[in-house]
This record gives C-alpha cells, structure tokens and sequence, in this order.
C-alpha cells in the first residue's frame, strides 16, 4: 500500500493478488483492514481476484465473484471495470475480467475514463484511467451512496415483485381486490395523476416500497470505517505531521 499525493489529490494506492487456491475471505478480510487503517479516506485498489462475476462484465460468475459481490456491497466499495469487448484476463484456456479496479465512494469522483486498452504479452491486459485532481471532475452522483439501506441479492429479486403487490394492496380499498401487479400500476398511476394531493400519495407508495424491500432483501450493515479513533493505539497526530514531511 501506498499514500500517494499530487497536486491537491492524496490517495492510497494498493495492488493485491488473490491466490485461486486460497480462501477469498482472507483477501476481504485484508481489504477491510486497509479501510480500517486509511479510515476510508480515498483509496484505490488494483486486483487479480481470479473471481468471476457477470456484475463487472464477465460471462460467468463463480463462487468467489458471488463472495466478492457481497463483501463490496456490504462495505459500499465499488467497482470502476466498465464493459468492453475486451478482457482483463486472456489465455489459451479462456478469457474472464477476474482483474478488477475498486474504489471507496470519496475517490469515486475522481477517477475517470476506465478502459482496458491493449493486449500484453502475459496473460493480462493493460488497463488505463485517468485520475482528475479537479473534485468532482466526474459528475457521477455519489451523495446518497452512505446512505445504502439494503443489499440486493439477485437470487431474491423474484421474490420482489410478489410482495411488492401485497404491500401495495394496502394502498385503498380498491386495490385490496387487485392481485396483478400492471393492473395495481395503473390504478395508482391514475390516482397519483388525478389525485389532489401528490405528496401524500408519493410519501405512502415511497413507504411500501421501502416496506417491501425490508421483507424482501436483509438490510445493509454499516461499518466503522469512518471512526475517528486511531487505528493503532501509539499512533498520534505528532507521527501523522512527521509522516507527510
């Protein structure tokens, strides 16, 4: 790991390799301690996860890119790897995107123009972005991300939109007797449409979907990865001040 700072941009920069006969909890449990020490200041990590996920443009996903998924979904990590019709991996057995790019959502902003740009002679091929020292040079909203209340697993998404039906039959005594969900759609477009007053209708349909996404989905757990407290004991601001010079 390290703490690289230009112009007015600082950052930790970490490279990891995830061994494809080892266990990937240990890999996440190392990246949780790199938040913890950072104290999810901007980081950047460049990975060889040898996990597969169709979410980061795979054609397949395996049970570490299932394991990954939900590690980085609960620590709200993303993941910059844009689709291409190129690969990140590329051999004569194959070709994946098992080489991943992660950031945390303070260096999200600023890291821009992610592409897989040339084929190399190993196995891997080159991957190119741009870091902007300019905030907010990338216009992707992140205000609400630390505000993530649910994680979404794919495998529960059918489960959705039955219990969303049964949520909104509470609406009114109209749609009680509607068990289609196009046809609760639209009679509740109706009412919002003609109705008086828009703000209550939206407030009571924003509270059954978040209703519905409780039962549906677990909640997200939050992390201690902003606390304050020194992530060593002897560490002290005098060390921090010494450092930087």
């Amino acid at each position: 790991m390290l703490e690289l700072i230009f112009n007015n941009l600082e950052f930790y920069a970490v490279c990891m390799y995830f061994d494809i006969q080892g266990q990937i909890e240990n890999n996440l449990n190392k990246i949780d301690e790199i938040m913890k020490i950072t104290k999810a200041e901007k980081v950047l990590i460049a990975a060889d996860t040898n996990a597969r996920s169709k979410t980061w443009h795979d054609h397949s996903t395996n049970s570490s890119g299932k394991n990954l998924e939900e590690f980085l979904a609960a620590t709200q990590l993303r993941i910059i790897n844009e689709y291409s019709e190129r690969n990140t991996f590329n051999n004569t057995r194959g070709v994946s995107n098992i080489y991943l790019t992660i950031t945390n959502y303070n260096l999200l902003k600023h890291v821009l123009d992610w592409e897989i740009s040339e084929d190399s002679l190993a196995d891997h091929t080159y991957i190119k972005f741009n870091l902007s020292t300019r905030k907010g040079y990338n216009k992707i909203n992140t205000e609400n991300y630390n505000d993530r209340m649910f994680y979404i697993r794919e495998e529960k998404l059918h489960l959705l939109d039955n219990k969303l039906v049964q949520e909104m039959q509470k609406y009114d005594k109209v749609t009680r007797n509607i068990t289609e969900s196009e046809a609760i759609d639209i009679y509740i477009s109706n009412v919002i449409t003609k109705g008086t007053d828009i703000e209550q209708n939206i407030d009571t349909i924003e509270e059954t979907i978040i209703t519905t996404c409780r039962r549906t989905f677990g909640r997200h757990r939050s992390t201690n990865h902003n606390r304050k407290e020194n992530s060593v004991p002897w560490w002290n601001t005098h060390l921090t001040a010494m450092r930087k010079k």
